[in-house]
């Protein structure tokens, strides 16, 4: 008996919302079975009747909120489902918060009317008004709160979730309204040299592009083309011709364009080549000349290029051997054998070092076989016969003061000195009243000419000085 005593409560609550369910007390005070079954969940002591209560209370507050429902007051009916928190109840809940956003938008209370919306959206996702809520709420988000980005982020939901959806295709209709001002603002940041950017910006955008996927992917293909341009001009050839192409894959009828720039492209890489040939970096140049080869299946100029820069490598690998071979023979004093080599050298390769090794073979050719008539003839070809002239003009001198009979003038005498392969050349005038005695030292292997008295170093001095 006191066990049935402390579950009065529970069992007045529950005898009160049969009695409501089946619509039999209309006079009934929902509160005060509410109240019953709060009591009994506090205190009552039986856990199996405590959750039925629970259970019941839910319904109750369901069976309220529906009856609130019918008769349209949305604000209780939203208040009893949200208390009832149950699976049945939010299947009524996000009606009344539909229907009470819709009078706040009526009355122009934005603000209010996005909390609902928004409860829906986060709370209420398998709402059968989520496509009406989200297109709702993307309009308010331009129309109103002038957030064009938000409210393409919002027609993205509504594009991933519902792709046919009425609300989808009236949600684009807004879309079309802001899409002509993304894309110039793509096209102002393109402007401003952030291709990159301006792509990224034009790629979301194509994902989701309403009515204009035309002008978008147009306006892709333009960006390509100028970023690649761009690149043209800094010669980044390889990120160029890959931004070309890309252009082309957006926008065809660019095609035509796009094919001069790879000319210009290919032209670049034969005058880089070109470059390199004359430095001498062969092998650079050769892959320079084939990179037109990579963007057209034939290419004239790259063939014939390949094959010039081929058969100079040729020619040079051939100039390289004959080299060695004479810088061996010139190391064993074989110094005509190591002139011939050279000279087959120059005619593959004509070269100053390949010259130069020529002129010296020459020289010991002639300090080995005629080393004082080599003497002489430095002595003579001296800054292009300067020392001849000088001595021509002391002769003319001396002719114009004196006879033939008195004047003297010495044969060339050459005489090896003490240095190795170094000579002293002389030359004597005399005349009644003075001698002039040309005394110098040639090394042969340098052709340096070293003045040993007055006269001759004074005669150097006065002219070009002395070497």
């Amino acid at each position: 008996m006191v066990f049935s005593c402390m579950n009065m409560p529970f069992k007045r609550a529950k005898s009160s919302y049969v009695k409501a369910c089946l619509q039999e007390d209309d006079d009934q005070d929902y509160q005060l079975v509410i109240n019953d079954f709060n009591d009994y969940i506090q205190t009552g002591s039986n856990p199996a009747l405590k959750v039925q209560a629970k259970l019941l209370r839910s319904n109750y507050y369901y069976f309220l909120g529906k009856n609130e429902l019918d008769k349209k007051e949305y604000d209780k009916a939203a208040t009893l489902f949200f208390l009832s928190n149950s699976d049945q109840a939010d299947t009524l809940l996000d009606n009344c918060y539909f229907h009470l956003a819709n009078n706040f938008i009526k009355n122009s209370e934005y603000a209010t009317a996005m909390d609902y919306l928004s409860f829906i959206i986060d709370n209420l996702d398998n709402s059968n008004f989520l496509p009406q809520v989200l297109y709702k709420k993307m309009k308010i988000q331009f129309e109103i709160d002038n957030l064009p980005g938000k409210s393409y982020l919002t027609y993205q939901i509504i594009k991933n979730k519902f792709p046919a959806n009425q609300s989808t295709n009236s949600a684009r209709k807004v879309v079309n309204e802001y899409m002509p001002a993304f894309i110039e603002q793509a096209k102002s940041i393109w402007r401003n040299g952030n291709y990159s950017q301006s792509i990224d910006e034009l790629l979301s955008y194509l994902q989701y592009p309403a009515d204009y996927q035309g002008e978008i992917t147009s306006t892709i293909g333009d960006v390509y083309f100028s970023w690649g341009n761009n690149l043209i001009k800094e010669n980044q050839l390889v990120d160029a011709e890959e931004k070309l192409y890309k252009a082309k894959s957006y926008k065809p009828n660019l095609n035509n364009a796009i094919h001069e720039k790879l000319e210009e492209i290919c032209t670049i890489y034969i005058k880089k080549g070109d470059m390199l040939l004359t430095e001498r970096k062969i092998d650079e140049a050769i892959n320079s000349y084939q990179s037109p080869l990579k963007i057209f299946d034939e290419y004239p100029t790259s063939i014939s290029k390949i094959e010039q820069a081929q058969q100079i490598k040729s020619n040079i690998e051939k100039a390289d051997k004959l080299v060695r071979e004479g810088s061996n023979s010139f190391v064993d004093e074989k110094y005509q054998q190591a002139l011939h080599k050279y000279r087959q050298a120059y005619e593959f390769d004509h070269t100053e070092t390949i010259l130069q090794k020529i002129l010296l073979a020459k020289r010991w050719i002639r300090i080995t076989e005629d080393p004082k008539s080599f003497a002489r003839d430095i002595i003579q070809n001296y800054q292009d016969g300067l020392l001849i002239k000088e001595i021509k003009h002391i002769e003319n001198e001396a002719k114009s003061i004196y006879s033939l009979s008195e004047i003297t003038i010495s044969p060339w005498l050459v005489m090896r000195s003490t240095a190795r392969n170094s000579y002293e050349v002389r030359l004597t005038i005399t005349t009644p009243n003075e001698s002039h005695i040309f005394f110098w030292v040639v090394k042969l292997e340098t052709g340096k000419i070293i003045p040993l008295n007055t006269s001759t170093e004074e005669m150097m001095k006065q002219k070009k000085g002395i070497e």
